[in-house]
Order: structure tokens, then sequence, then C-alpha cells
């Protein structure tokens, strides 16, 4: 059994200062057991815990997308690249918006607005309104194809 000395100090202003002495804590050693072989590990990971996997095939398109998110702003053609690799995997709302953003953002209007209406009719609410905002900022709507007319 470890023995610890607590030292509880106050101050004028009521700040405790809290100290533990002790020796160090000593690492817990398990031994091996016979049915432990290089191959098949023993121990505490020696199996990944159940839907491991998918958990991670979820997590794979949103370090995809954070990562196009953040190479928009300096390079989007690289994020388009970025957004068409989880559209390879994914049919993901998020995805068709930022590939409509990046789109956008390389001049090429009347595919980003039908990215940006993919993302509309899949996305969720909050998702939803930020397509929303971006097609009205662009100029754009779903279900009209737009042209730039000059004055009559």
């Amino acid at each position: 059994m470890l023995a610890a000395a607590i030292l509880l100090a106050g101050t004028a202003a009521g700040v405790l200062v809290v100290g533990v002495w002790g020796p160090p804590p000593q690492p817990i050693v398990r031994p091996a057991t016979a049915s432990a072989t290089p191959d098949r590990p023993q121990g505490r990971f020696a199996a990944p815990p159940p839907g491991l996997a998918a958990h991670a095939a979820r997590l794979a398109p949103r370090d995809a997308l954070d990562a196009a998110w953040a190479t928009l702003a300096r390079d989007p053609a690289a994020a388009l690249q970025r957004f068409d690799a989880v559209l390879a995997t994914a049919d993901d709302p998020e995805a068709h918006h930022g590939r409509g953003v990046a789109l956008l953002a390389v001049g090429r209007r009347q595919e980003a607005r039908d990215a940006l209406c993919a993302a509309s009719r899949r996305a969720s609410a909050p998702l939803s309104l930020a397509v929303d905002v971006d097609l009205r900022a662009a100029g754009l709507a779903c279900g009209v194809r737009t042209t730039r007319a000059g004055p009559p």
C-alpha cells in the first residue's frame, strides 16, 4: 500500500495549496499467458472493440471534409479535388455543399448551382440554411437554370 502525505495550507485570500508526496506510481505489468503469440497479442487491446471499423469509416470522411474546408480559402482547386474524393466514397450533403462553394470560387457557376442544389435536397435544417445562403449570395436558385444576361 502506498503511503502519501497531503498538505493543505490556507492563505489570507482563502486559496488552498495542495501537495501530495509519496513514491512514484509503478506501472502495472500483466504477465503474458500461454495463449499470447506474436500474431495474436494478449491483453487489453488484443481485438478492436465491436463497431470500431464502422466508426472509423464514419470518421474518415469527416476528417477529409475538415481538410477540404481548411484548404478552400487558399487553394479552391485543391479543395474541389478533396470534396470530389469524399463524394467518391460517400454521398454526403456537406461534401456537395463544399464542392459547390469550391466551384463558385473557381468560377464554374452552373456546376456550383448543381452541387449546391444537391446539397440542399439532401441536407438537414442547419446545413440546408447555409446552402440557401450560399445560393442567394451567388445569385443562384435551385430548379431554375440561371444565365448572365445583359440589359434588354
